[in-house]
């Protein structure tokens, strides 16, 4: 949900969100479990760019 992931990372365009909530959701390395937090450190870390990264490998 795109208000949990800004409540721990700050604030997201739709369009960016978008491709955070398919890495979330299908990428195999991201935790079922800590997930959310994941996701967040990376894109504090790292911004959009590590997202895309991730994407393409979600098919």
């Amino acid at each position: 949900m795109k208000s949990e992931f800004e409540a721990l990372a700050g604030p997201v365009s739709d369009a960016n969100y978008k491709v955070i909530d398919r890495v979330y959701t299908f990428h195999p390395s991201i935790s079922e479990v800590e997930g959310k937090r994941q996701i967040a450190g990376l894109y504090k870390s790292f911004g959009m760019r590590v997202r895309y990264a991730l994407h393409s490998r979600t098919g």
